[in-house]
Order: C-alpha cells, then structure tokens, then sequence
C-alpha cells in the first residue's frame, strides 16, 4: 500500500467513527421526563433559529411501549427557581402500540421565550407535568 491510500483509509475510518459519535450525541440529547402507564415522555432543548428573541425549544418525545394504542393527555409548566415561568396548553395525542411521536412535524415542540440556555445550563429550571393521563384505545383516528 502507498501513502495516499493509507491516508485515504484513516479519513474513511475517521469520517465513519465520528458520523457514529455525532449520531449517538444526537439519539441521546432526549432526558426522560416521567413514565405513565406504559407511555414514556423525555424532552431535549433546542435553541430557536426563527426567533428574533433569544428563544428556546422545548422538543418532546412520547413513546408507547404499550401493546396497543393509546390517547395522552399531557400538560407541563416551566419553574425557574420555584416561580413559574411557562405553561402550555392541552397537548392530546394517540400512538400506536410500540411507537414514538417527536418532533415539529408531530406537534412536540413548543416555543419558549422565557428562559434561556443559561437557565437551563443552570439547573435551576424544572418542568413539571401537571398532568399526563392514558387511556387504552382500539385504534388511533386519522385527523
């Protein structure tokens, strides 16, 4: 072998490892939040490109480790240092058995101006369910 196919073989194993890493950040940016009743709710943030303001994305992640499928009702509120900050409004989704919603094409990701990224850094700001119900249902209705 030559210098440039050595070299060409280093590059290659370089770009597949740290494809690998940066893929492996990305999956585990999600926190576990709460389980309820077979249904698993984490969140990441993220910050907003769109905003004029320095804004945050709260991502979230239902997943349904049910055998079947199910309607959730959720509702969170942000504290920062025990005050409320946020609260969102009714979230109502249904997941099939053994799938995952996520994501601002599904509705999981809501737009937070209150807090920034060195709150969160901080550790001083909580999100709090304040309410997660799941119901069993036959099937998920197309809407």
């Amino acid at each position: 072998m030559n210098l440039k196919s050595n070299v060409f073989i280093a590059m290659t194993v370089f770009f597949f490892v740290l494809n690998g890493y940066l893929f492996a950040q990305k999956k585990a940016d999600f926190k576990d939040l709460s389980t309820t009743e077979g249904v698993k709710l984490s969140y990441k943030w993220a910050p907003n490109k769109k905003s004029k303001t320095p804004a945050l994305e709260l991502w979230l992640k239902l997943e349904n480790t049910n055998n079947y499928c199910t309607d959730v009702t959720l509702n969170f509120a942000l504290f920062l240092d025990h005050k409320q900050k946020s609260k969102s409004d009714e979230i109502k989704k249904c997941i099939k058995p053994h799938k995952k919603i996520k994501g601002k094409k599904k509705g999981m990701s809501y737009l937070i101006e209150e807090v920034t990224m060195d709150d969160v850094n901080s550790n001083k700001l909580e999100i709090q369910i304040t309410e997660m119900e799941v119901q069993k249902v036959a099937k998920c209705k197309k809407k």
